[in-house]
């Protein structure tokens, strides 16, 4: 091997090494999504949204008196509603 693919291996190397400790130390996502950012995850409208959580079908978290939903709750709701033909 080369010197130059040598320095090239270690530069590869520590861009990877970098790469995933970046992801490792990255925040996680969301899990709590107000109400706009909910009804354009399931693709609905607000209006839609607040009567499924108006008549139980989705639960909702309240902090300081704003309607949060858990995104776990959004993706249950996708697979209860899903239906073959």
């Amino acid at each position: 091997m080369s010197q130059a693919q040598g320095v090239l291996e270690g530069l590869v190397d520590m861009a990877v090494q970098r790469a995933l400790l970046a992801f490792q130390s990255a925040p996680p996502a969301r899990r709590l999504l107000d109400i706009t950012a909910a009804s354009e995850y399931l693709g609905i409208t607000e209006d839609a949204l607040r009567s499924k959580s108006a008549n139980g079908i989705l639960p909702t978290v309240k902090i300081d008196r704003r309607l949060r939903f858990d995104i776990k709750d959004l993706d249950a709701l996708v697979d209860r509603s899903k239906y073959e033909r």
